[in-house]
């Protein structure tokens, strides 16, 4: 059984699907589903939670098998050019597949009898049309207020609401607003997950939402995320639920630089608390305390004690912006921080003084 493809563009989908692969024991997750039709060959890879199916055209014959090693072979396949012959071999130790550009050529053992696990079922869908580089560019802002642990997966995902979306992590929150695309029902898809939309590049996908997945589409390339169902019904007007009375703004590059400072100051390892006291933040390190004015026209009533990396994130989320926008409410003090338009926004919560007390949780 035999086929031809283009090697760079084969290449070129070998190294998008293959970083899906899953690490389990499980072979089915580690390897890549190649099937060959007449006219085109797809490549299918999941960790059980993604799939990702790149697509191309082909030349030849019918047939399937399950790659093993495809991240030695997407490396190898760098090297070849133009037309790549690939052949399928039955021999008495086993199944291979041959390749050759009539230069270079190599072969790799297979599996034909098995196959990547299907993803979950689409069902009834709702369609849209959306840049995927830009969905992906509104992802990264907001993904650092995902959680990185698995006790509560819901946390670990980007929430879908109306024209937000938005992550909360227990400890901050971050939003981002945008109306080229709005969905009528909320829902969540893992953050990390979406990572892989950078694969389409600048590319119009269609965005189909079902009840079990949520897949992105091309003419060549498909993802599927699985949807992540929480056990809560958190909603942004929960997190939101005091709004903040005193605004205060301030020019982000102005409060960057005096995080910065305080960062160095007490060092990185250090445990240290940092305060909004009056137009001033201030920090109580081990070996002493160092401040940074703000240029506000009106100082802080309540005086929280805040994270500097989670604050230093969250100014990163509005690396556009010019001012920020600061407001904190009563107790507990949480630290809202907004941009001009006030629709993207940041949450963090205050941390206790005492180092061995637990922080408060915003979920």
């Amino acid at each position: 059984m035999r086929a031809i493809v283009n090697a760079e563009t084969f290449a070129a989908a070998l190294k998008s699907v293959e970083k899906v692969r899953g690490s389990s024991v499980i072979s089915e997750l580690q390897g890549m589903e190649v099937r060959f039709s007449e006219e085109f060959c797809a490549m299918t890879a999941t960790d059980l939670t993604t799939w990702m199916t790149a697509m191309l055209p082909a030349e030849g014959e019918s047939f399937s098998f399950l790659l093993a090693d495809a991240g030695n072979l997407a490396k190898a396949c760098r090297h070849f050019k133009g037309p790549l012959t690939l052949e399928l071999t039955e021999e008495p130790d086993g199944a291979y597949l041959r390749f050759s550009d009539g230069e270079k050529h190599g072969r790799v053992s297979v599996h034909l009898d098995e196959a990547c696990p299907q993803g979950p079922p689409l069902g009834p869908t709702a369609v849209q049309v959306i840049c995927a580089a830009d969905l992906y560019a509104r992802v990264e802002r907001i993904r650092y207020a995902a959680s990185m642990s698995a006790r509560r997966p819901a946390l670990a995902g980007v929430r879908f609401q109306d024209s937000r979306i938005w992550c909360v992590d227990g400890l901050r929150a971050a939003v981002n607003c945008e109306e080229g695309l709005t969905v009528e029902k909320p829902f969540i898809l893992p953050a990390e997950s979406l990572r892989y939309l950078r694969t389409f590049g600048t590319q119009q996908v269609e965005m189909r939402i079902g009840e079990k997945a949520v897949q992105f589409a091309s003419e060549d390339r498909k993802l599927t995320v699985r949807r992540l169902f929480a056990d809560d019904t958190l909603t942004l007007e929960d997190v939101f639920t005091k709004l903040p009375q005193g605004r205060h703004r301030v020019r982000r590059t102005e409060l960057l630089e005096a995080i910065r400072y305080l960062q160095d100051a007490v060092g990185s390892k250090a445990r240290a608390t940092t305060r909004l006291q009056g137009t001033s933040l201030v920090v109580s390190g081990p070996t002493g305390q160092y401040g940074a004015e703000l240029n506000m026209e009106a100082s802080f009533e309540a005086e929280p004690a805040v994270d500097l990396r989670y604050m230093k994130e969250a100014l990163e989320q509005f690396a556009e912006a010019e001012y920020v926008t600061l407001c904190v409410t009563d107790s507990p003090m949480p630290l809202f921080l907004f941009d001009e338009s006030g629709e993207n926004a940041a949450v963090v919560l205050p941390v206790r003084e005492s180092a061995s007390l637990p922080r408060q949780s915003a979920a």
